[in-house]
């Protein structure tokens, strides 16, 4: 899997509102048994390498203001709009 197409597959775990967090990289839904994960827990749910997490993860800090995402994404006023912005960033720069 390239990073491509690993930021490709987290971004599309998190594409629904309902299924992006903060604070935790994921969580369990009971009752509805719908997972929610942050960017970074997207990542490690879908990679099957940690070289092309690694990858990524750079990747994301690189496009946030901070260079920190995980600290970027909790930021209380981050919406989930940014985001996807983000990873779409990421995607791009990593074509």
């Amino acid at each position: 899997m390239s990073t491509k197409e690993l930021l490709t597959d987290a971004r599309e775990l998190i594409s629904d509102p309902r299924a992006w967090i903060q604070g935790t990289y994921s969580v369990f839904m009971v009752g509805t048994g719908q997972a929610c994960y942050c960017g970074f827990g997207a990542l490690h749910a879908v990679s099957l390498s940690t070289i092309c997490e690694s990858d990524a993860r750079r990747r994301l800090n690189a496009v946030t203001a901070c260079g920190d995402f995980i600290k970027w994404q909790d930021a209380p006023h981050r919406t989930h709009a940014e985001v996807l912005a983000a990873f779409d960033r990421a995607i791009e720069a990593a074509s």
